[in-house]
């Protein structure tokens, strides 16, 4: 697929995939965090092993997205084999949730 003439119409990137994947746990991750008060907090999101670059995103677009948007003051991602594949956990010093 990196030759010009393998793509015949439709969007192309070499990391579109992994953009889709990205932007399915960012919307996971902002469906989790509206229910709760986040503003000025530290957040800890904990996902299966393999998961943290995902969440993060290219250039860690959705940590910078998911900060503007909660006003979260800072983000620790941690990769846990105890957690679910298809789990993400949320907890702040305060609270801690389950993604949907």
């Amino acid at each position: 697929l990196n030759s010009d003439s393998t793509v015949v119409a439709g969007p192309y990137h070499p990391a579109f995939g992994y953009m889709v994947r990205s932007e399915i746990l960012f919307d996971r991750l902002k469906t989790a965090l509206k229910a709760h008060d986040t503003e000025g907090k530290s957040l800890t999101v904990t996902l299966p092993p393999g998961q943290g670059a995902t969440l993060r995103g290219l250039k860690n677009v959705n940590i910078g997205r998911i900060k503007k948007m909660f006003g979260i003051g800072s983000i620790r991602i941690v990769e846990d084999k105890k957690v679910a594949p298809g789990q993400i956990v949320c907890s702040t010093s305060q609270d801690s949730l389950l993604s949907p």
